[in-house]
């Protein structure tokens, strides 16, 4: 079995559902129960003294916490400060080859296997879903324009996805990490080709477009597995997620 750091990010919003999808877990993937695991808090919305972190430590896991405290402003979203911290925050924190980042709206619902060793014998960098395309449509041409600029990717040719100005995404093959097995060590290397700062700013806010795009620059492998196969499902609104998952762990 690999040797993984399960890594959550939270502000005030995702705490509250990590509470009701952190149960399950613990109760379908066993794996996770051992595991190390590291928690990065904002600490503009959620104090470390916070009563809902206690549920979390009920499961006797070894957790770590690691503040996420950017200078104010310099983010355009919350969503933007928190993506940007799964970028950064485990090149510094995680000490494991692999980590697995689970977002907290993501829920288990039965033991199937979910991880497969062979998926790591190969020379993949990340393993994640398969998604079809990215917003805004420009995105990928933000990120080429970039890209152009920096030493690591301007060495390789832009990607050129074409697209419309009219559009609301731009489609190409690519993944979405709601469930995403990192490579520790091709995470810092990205991380450092981005900026030496923790507290960069991506080119757009999210940490799949940046991870997919330099893998596809760069030419460096990835893999797409769909984890709703293997007993995960994910809903993006709090309400939505509790109705989902309500009497599947027990009081």
């Amino acid at each position: 079995m690999v040797d993984f750091t399960l890594v959550i990010a939270v502000d005030n919003e995702h705490l509250g559902q990590l509470i009701h999808s952190y149960p399950t877990w613990m109760r379908f993937k066993k794996e996770l129960r051992t595991c190390p695991i590291l928690i990065i808090y904002d600490t503009q919305t959620v104090d470390i003294k916070d009563s809902r972190f206690d549920a979390l430590l009920g499961y006797g896991n070894n957790i770590k916490f690691t503040a996420w405290d950017p200078p104010e402003g310099l983010y355009e979203s919350q969503r933007g400060k928190m993506l940007t911290s799964l970028v950064f925050a485990p090149t510094f924190e995680v000490e494991t080859p692999w980590y697995v980042q689970i977002d907290t709206d993501s829920f288990a619902y039965n033991d199937k296997k979910w991880i497969y060793d062979d998926w790591f014998e190969d020379d993949y960098n990340f393993i994640a879903s398969p998604w079809g395309y990215t917003k805004p449509s420009n995105a990928l041409e933000l990120m080429d324009d970039w890209a152009d600029n920096v030493p690591g990717l301007k060495e390789y040719p832009r990607l050129n996805v074409p697209y419309h100005k009219d559009w609301k995404r731009v489609c190409h093959k690519r993944i979405a990490s709601w469930i995403i097995f990192c490579k520790t060590e091709w995470c810092r290397k990205m991380a450092r080709i981005a900026s030496p700062d923790k507290y960069f700013k991506l080119p757009v806010s999210s940490q799949d477009t940046f991870f997919c795009y330099c893998a596809e620059r760069r030419k460096e492998p990835y893999k797409r597995v769909k984890f709703k196969k293997f007993g995960w499902k994910n809903t993006s609104r709090t309400r939505r997620l509790v109705k989902a998952i309500r009497n599947m762990v027990p009081e």
